[in-house]
């Protein structure tokens, strides 16, 4: 290819709007599709970088053990009695893995508790449970869904769906995007048994010996709008919009994701600096920092002078781009920055700001 011939390609190129090669196949369960929309950049580094997340919280080594204690609880024991389930705590218990003694004596007092509050509520109604930790995928449209739902249980009037949690707080489950998509499969199910809308959907909360169950009817119109809101994510994905969008997202995954400790600097309202003054140190000590200080730089040219630049650039067909360059003296006169003159004046420097 000639100077000419790519100079025609060129700016052929910079009329057109850039349009990444979408993914070949998406597969999002519940849990990745929050992840995408509290931090876009937590997905991508977590599902397409692969990039390693620090060790395992306690918090989460607590909450497998009690899944698999209550799915061994339903599917082994004879006898539904706090005996049983207790032994199944033990056998489940994963001992050193909760960073110090004293902080796993506490957790397995709290398991304990739980699942002896557990027992008791569940006596007064035995479940007929149908399935626990029940498997699944589906696709909508191009999105391939897979999920695990913890219990299913089966009445006269329906199927009921039991998600456990051993999260501190509760939530209502209507707004619970895991119970959704649950729905969502169970809705399409090829089992004649498990096909159609749930009759109830139900957060279980293990904590909570008061009022344990937060539960909720999804209806057709809340299922369609969770499936609006999937292939929004999708889409989002397709396109490779990764940008945080806050400050906030930005902490949760410089110090809770990649487990950087913070370096002191506060913002005004007392929360952790994310500037680039703390950036720069962090980037020392990982590589992520570096690349949140780069993309900083290339989107700040391109919305401050690319974006109002390059379509002033595309009126003047006598721009010459390669070789020797001539800039005609209106063209310099546009560039408020020598700097952004100077970027464009390599092709190297171009491709990374458009993209």
């Amino acid at each position: 290819m000639n100077n000419s011939e790519l100079q025609e390609q060129l700016k052929n190129d910079l009329k057109a709007d850039f349009v990444p090669e979408p993914p070949k196949q998406i597969n999002l369960s519940a849990s990745a599709i929050e992840t995408y929309i509290s931090c876009p950049l937590k997905y991508r580094m977590s599902k397409i970088d692969r990039i390693p997340q620090t060790a395992s919280k306690p918090e989460l080594v607590f909450g497998n053990i009690i899944h698999k204690v209550l799915q061994r609880f339903h599917n082994e024991c004879k006898k539904l009695d706090e005996e049983s389930i207790h032994g199944l705590l033990e056998e489940e218990w994963q001992s050193g893995a909760f960073e110090y003694k004293v902080r796993e004596e506490k957790f397995k007092e709290q398991g304990i508790e739980m699942l002896s509050s557990y027992v008791k509520n569940i006596k007064t109604n035995i479940p007929n449970v149908i399935a626990t930790e029940l498997k699944f995928n589906f696709q909508l449209n191009e999105v391939t869904i897979v999920g695990s739902i913890d219990r299913l249980d089966k009445e006269d009037d329906g199927i009921i769906i039991i998600d456990y949690k051993t999260s501190k707080s509760s939530t209502k489950a209507k707004n619970s995007l895991q119970l959704a998509i649950y729905s969502l499969y169970l809705e399409q199910a090829e089992e004649k048994e498990l096909k159609g809308i749930p009759q109830l959907s139900k957060l279980y909360f293990l904590r909570d010996e008061q009022d344990p169950i937060k539960e909720h009817a999804f209806s057709s119109e809340d299922l369609r709008k969770t499936e609006e809101k999937i292939l929004e994510v999708s889409n989002g994905i397709k396109r490779k919009e990764f940008n945080p969008n806050s400050t906030v997202q930005l902490r949760e995954l410089l110090f809770d994701f990649v487990g950087l400790k913070p370096t002191g600097k506060k913002t005004g309202t007392g929360a952790h600096s994310t500037d680039a003054e703390v950036l720069g140190k962090l980037a020392e000590k990982h590589e992520i920092p570096q690349h949140i200080l780069d993309i900083r730089k290339k989107s700040k040219i391109k919305n401050t002078y690319l974006d109002k630049i390059i379509p002033q650039l595309q009126k003047y067909q006598n721009f010459i781009w390669l070789g020797n360059l001539e800039y005609p003296k209106k063209i310099k006169e546009m560039f408020s920055s020598i700097d952004v003159f100077l970027l464009l004046s390599g092709l190297e420097g171009l491709g990374p700001c458009l993209l």
